[in-house]
């Protein structure tokens, strides 16, 4: 039995899983927006992303969930990359459209 005063770890891996999909669902629909041309806002989305790792940070998954929840993590940080990545590259092409006029 754990005592009262023991910390209790509430991520439990569904939780954590489903706040993942969330998030890479919402870099999957801004990745669409740049691959239009169109801006996205980004604001919103980082307060998300920043709450996800504060409470991740404040409450981690169990020991036995770290790696698959780490491996997921990762995932959404290679999106995230490649989001930056070709927000530059829209940028880049807007700024020599500009440069051609």
């Amino acid at each position: 039995m754990t005592p009262p005063d023991t910390p209790t770890n509430d991520n439990n891996t569904a939780s954590l899983r489903d706040g993942i999909a969330t998030l890479a669902g919402e870099i999957l629909a801004a990745r669409g927006e740049v691959a239009a041309g169109n801006d996205i806002e980004l604001g919103s989305f980082m307060t998300k992303v920043s709450a996800f790792c504060a409470a991740i940070s404040a409450n981690p998954p169990s020991d036995a969930d770290a790696p698959m929840i780490m491996t997921s993590i990762e995932g959404l940080v290679n999106d995230l990359n490649d989001l930056g990545r070709e927000l530059a590259e829209l940028q880049a092409s807007r700024d020599a459209a500009k440069d051609n006029t």
